[in-house]
């Protein structure tokens, strides 16, 4: 009878545990913060300071408010022709949840015929003083061949190896109120150079899905490696029901 009793109570604290544990992970927060990119005309001269490129770039985030400080510019990809670079910005909560935003702006070597005066004056107030030291070659551009393994450069020059992003699912249902997290729903990632682990941290999702909100929601999911070079594109449709 003794023995039987302790394994009641061990039962008892088992499923105690659990129901917390679930309440936790269910309130935590899972959702990384919204980049707004404004449409700037601006020139990368190379050398310039990271606070030129932030010109125009905002992060807000669903729990923490503005997240804009927490910007930072993870790569810069000049182009195969020389004439633009493609500028990878990346955000973080509190929660440490990271999305990443994209834009194309013009590039020149030696800043010939770029007013360097008005490009410094505009972005000092950002107080960012690191120099942008982060240019690789490769593509600036984001369309996917799907029939190709490599990513090609404005000239037609293969730039690298794309990696390979595999979904497990293409349509998936959760209800309302539950915890969404894209990642769940990708079954592998291989890359050339970069090991999955790194990868998975690099995963793109393009469009939103409010689950406190019944709707069908469209995703676009696909994965960029260290050099920049990106995967194909897959569609994830997302039904949050009742």
């Amino acid at each position: 009878m003794k023995s039987s009793w302790w394994i009641a109570v061990a039962g008892i604290m088992a499923a105690v545990l659990g129901i917390v544990g679930a309440m936790l992970v269910f309130m935590s927060d899972r959702v990384a913060p919204v980049i707004t990119v404004e449409d700037t005309d601006i020139v990368y001269v190379k050398g310039d300071k990271d606070d030129v490129l932030l010109q125009g770039v905002t992060a807000t985030d669903k729990k923490d408010g503005d997240v804009t400080d927490s910007i930072i510019v993870e790569g810069v990809v000049i182009s195969k022709n020389g004439k633009q670079a493609k500028i990878c910005y990346v955000a973080k909560d509190k929660s440490n949840n990271i999305s990443r935003a994209y834009r194309i702006v013009d590039y020149s070597v030696d800043g010939a015929g770029v007013d360097k005066g008005e490009n410094e004056s505009a972005g000092a107030s950002t107080g960012n003083t690191e120099g942008t030291e982060k240019e690789t070659s490769g593509v600036a551009d984001n369309q996917q061949i799907p029939t190709q393994s490599q990513t090609q450069g404005d000239d037609g020059v293969t730039a690298g190896v794309r990696p390979v992003l595999t979904l497990k699912v293409g349509e998936a249902t959760v209800k309302v109120g539950q915890t969404f997290n894209v990642v769940s729903y990708v079954s592998n990632i291989t890359d050339d150079k970069d090991d999955k682990n790194m990868l998975y941290t690099r995963i793109i999702a393009d469009g939103s899905c409010d689950t406190s909100k019944a709707g069908d929601y469209t995703l676009t999911v696909y994965c960029s490696d260290s050099d920049m070079n990106y995967s194909d594109k897959h569609t994830l449709l997302v039904h949050v029901v009742q």
